[in-house]
């Protein structure tokens, strides 16, 4: 699997969502101008509400670009025999193959390549602890499952 094809994907998927962010943010900063203030309404709260959310979605939006730019900038080191940050991992498992990218940003994240799915994973992230420093073919068990290092990219 070829991580910079991987990771360009990722970086556009999340760069998308990223708008969508911004856009969300907008229409409740829009949204909050427009509310009924204290003065128009005794008991409508909307206009803090719709502020607190437009906050909240614009905070998040700074982050993800943040965290886009962080994995951008990421350097791969060569070759890596073992896991750890910056490896594109096969795993198997009674439940087939899985494949992680563990990166700095972006947990959670899905991309498929071809017919496979690859989830990023970051450092602080279970999976992680439990594989850290594993090479092919070692084993770890994680939740009451087995799981077998296949590949390391």
């Amino acid at each position: 699997m070829n991580k910079v094809k991987i990771l360009e994907s990722l970086v556009k998927k999340m760069t998308d969502d990223s708008h969508v962010l911004a856009d969300e943010a907008k229409n409740m900063k829009d949204a909050t101008i427009e509310a009924p203030g204290r003065n128009q309404s005794r008991y409508d709260s909307s206009k803090e509400e719709f502020g607190v959310l437009a906050d909240s979605l614009s905070l998040h939006y700074t982050e993800r670009i943040k965290g886009i730019n962080l994995i951008k900038k990421f350097k791969f080191q060569n070759n890596s025999e073992m896991v750890r940050i910056g490896t594109l991992v096969s795993l198997g498992s009674p439940k087939g193959t899985i494949n992680y990218f563990v990166l700095p940003y972006g947990g959670g994240e899905k991309v498929e390549v071809g017919k496979q799915n690859v989830v990023v994973i970051t450092p602080g992230s279970p999976v992680f602890k439990s594989m850290s420093g594993k090479k092919v073919g070692e084993e770890f068990f994680l939740k009451n499952t087995n799981y077998n290092v296949l590949d390391i990219f």
